[in-house]
């Protein structure tokens, strides 16, 4: 989790941006357990999602497709859970036998997965945007 506000300074804009290098720091930070996270540093990040306290989320992946995957399905999937878990609380003791998070293991074999196979909505998504007469890329027209 992110608080923006614990790095606020006297005379700064509230606006919960990213707009600087103090809170861009503090932001990046928090993908590493480690005390500071790096780009000299030669270690991964240990997250890929930073939930930002009263503003959204923040993605992280190996290049554009990965983050943009990684920034909708965890929209989606926190939607789901948020509904799993409003459904979990409205049952009874007795029936909530078999609900629980992934292991660990099936976590990492997920996100495996996942990475193996990101290109494919990717061409999708892209697709979708050069259909859609909302966007245009005067840069391609440049070129």
């Amino acid at each position: 989790m992110f608080d923006i506000a614990e790095h606020y300074k006297e005379g700064d804009t509230q606006n919960m941006l990213v707009s600087n290098t103090i809170f861009g720091a503090g932001l990046a930070g928090k993908f590493s357990r480690h005390q500071a996270y790096s780009s000299q540093e030669n270690t991964s990040p240990d997250h890929s999602v930073v939930l930002m306290k009263k503003h959204g989320f923040t993605a992280l992946g190996t290049n554009i497709p990965a983050t943009v995957f990684r920034a909708l399905y965890t929209q989606t999937n926190a939607t789901i859970q948020m509904n799993a878990q409003l459904l979990q609380n409205a049952m009874k003791s007795e029936d909530l036998d078999g609900l629980d998070s992934l292991t660990g293991k099936q976590a990492r074999d997920c996100q495996e997965m996942n990475e193996d196979t990101q290109e494919r909505p990717w061409g999708l998504w892209v697709r979708e945007v050069e259909a859609c007469p909302l966007y245009v890329n005067r840069m391609l027209k440049v070129l």
